[in-house]
């Protein structure tokens, strides 16, 4: 049975269900999301209201589901919407405290009789009735590890783990990922960021003509507000969820952001081109898997002169171009052209490779990632970045430099393909490396490396 499109208007909630649907398109969350916002028509509260319930269900997707499979073990049966309908109400119960467990079960059995009949409305208010009674339990994380465990070491080893996966609500590959990687207690810290609400972060155009005043002011409310603001590169600050400031010398940030004053990126974004080094680079640079160009951005507001950005996506270089004029940064030259074949002979200059990887490190950030990673694609994507790594170095200049990075959380596409990588290449020299610690608050797992080509 297929859903009707009713008007959104108002309805925080019928939005929500709207933009889960369109990410099953294939759509990126946040694109998903300013869609649906601008098709409907919320008041502010219902827009927050909106955000809130999109990306807290997808990060607590596979407990939901889990929940519901107590109660409803053929919940698969059921049309999408409805499955979605039920998803997000039990994601109220779980988690949005301030909303009354009558209001949840009215709207949600009232949408399902509107649109798909009495029987299946008579079907979810029952289900949402056997969720309330166990909701007790269900907030507890013991309810989800495994009970009276037998077999042996590695069977248990194997329930304990996905008794996290649930309870956290992540794949069980990822978990077997972390435990293997780095051990108990970093992975349980990484489970933990995964899950919670990710800081947002900006950083001053520092080209722009107030750049010097914004800075103090943020460093002044960054002072006052410690546990909620800390800086993460010289121009850059990070801010707990929702405790970013209204505004700054007289101005909202809005107003501040469409002057070219600022602009947001996340902090790990930002922070791994500091310590790399890469804001200080003086000769060309290419940023040769640009997307939208947010490192590309952040080296030319530090004076770094980039040269060409290149991209498979035409809609992302596009988005460079547009943020060059309203930062008024010089635009470099843009290429649509697969780095896997590199789209110039030889670079007189320093690379940039943010190469495609798992996004293990932005799950906080990006919760409906993990409805499409798998270990599969991850073998897969390691060999794309090792090809993507060999061309760029087979055009680089020798006495320039490459800085390889991922926003993953995972040797394979870190350290281990950098090592693999310098043993491939003998006049490969590795300068530093950095990643960003597994009990860092920013809740952004990035990591980067910068080689030197040594002249033969």
């Amino acid at each position: 049975m297929q859903m009707r499109q009713p008007a959104t208007q108002g309805d925080a909630r019928l939005v929500a269900i709207h933009t889960l649907l369109a990410l099953e398109k294939g759509k990126p969350v946040q694109e998903a999301l300013d869609t649906a916002l601008r098709l409907a028509s919320l008041s502010q509260q219902n827009t927050a209201l909106c955000t809130e319930m999109v990306y807290g269900f997808l990060r607590a997707e596979i407990r939901i589901n889990w929940v519901l499979q107590q109660v409803l073990p053929a919940m698969q049966h059921l049309p999408r919407a409805v499955q979605l309908a039920l998803g997000l109400a039990v994601y109220s119960l779980l988690f949005l405290e301030k909303i009354p467990h009558y209001a949840v079960l009215d709207w949600t059995v009232g949408f399902v009789r509107q649109r798909f009949g009495a029987q299946l409305a008579g079907l979810g208010n029952a289900a949402l009735r056997s969720v309330l009674r166990l909701l007790p339990q269900a907030q507890e994380q013991a309810w989800y590890m495994p009970q009276n465990q037998t077999g042996g070491k590695k069977a248990r080893l194997r329930a304990y783990r996905h008794g996290l996966a649930l309870w956290y609500s992540l794949p069980d590959w990822i978990v077997d990922v972390w435990f293997s990687a780095y051990g108990e207690e970093a992975a349980l810290a990484l489970l933990q960021r995964s899950c919670a609400r990710p800081w947002s972060a900006l950083r001053v155009n520092r080209r722009h003509a107030h750049a010097a005043e914004l800075l103090l002011a943020l460093q002044a409310w960054a002072s006052c507000n410690a546990q909620d603001c800390q800086p993460c590169t010289q121009a850059g600050f990070a801010f707990a969820s929702g405790t970013a400031p209204q505004e700054l010398c007289g101005k909202s940030l809005a107003q501040w952001h469409e002057a070219g004053a600022i602009r947001w990126q996340a902090a790990g974004s930002q922070a791994v081109l500091e310590a790399l080094g890469c804001h200080t680079w003086q000769d060309a640079v290419w940023d040769a898997c640009a997307g939208q160009g947010g490192k590309s951005l952040f080296l030319l507001e530090n004076s770094v002169p980039v040269r060409l950005a290149s991209d498979v996506h035409a809609g992302r270089l596009r988005r460079v171009a547009r943020e060059c004029a309203r930062l008024s940064l010089p635009t470099p030259a843009l290429c649509l052209a697969n780095m896997g074949q590199a789209p110039v002979a030889q670079w007189q200059g320093n690379i940039l490779l943010d190469v495609p990887c798992t996004g293990l490190g932005t799950i906080a950030r990006r919760p409906d990632i993990k409805r499409h990673r798998s270990f599969a694609m991850l073998k897969e994507l390691c060999a794309v970045q090792a090809q993507l790594l060999d061309e760029a170095w087979r055009v680089l200049l020798p006495q320039y430099e490459l800085a390889y990075i991922t926003c993953a959380l995972d040797p394979q596409e870190n350290e281990e393909q950098i090592t693999a990588f310098c043993q491939r290449h003998a006049d490969a020299e590795l300068c530093c490396t950095w990643q960003t610690p597994h009990t860092h608050p920013w809740l952004e797992g990035m990591y980067g490396a910068r080689l030197v080509k040594k002249a033969q």
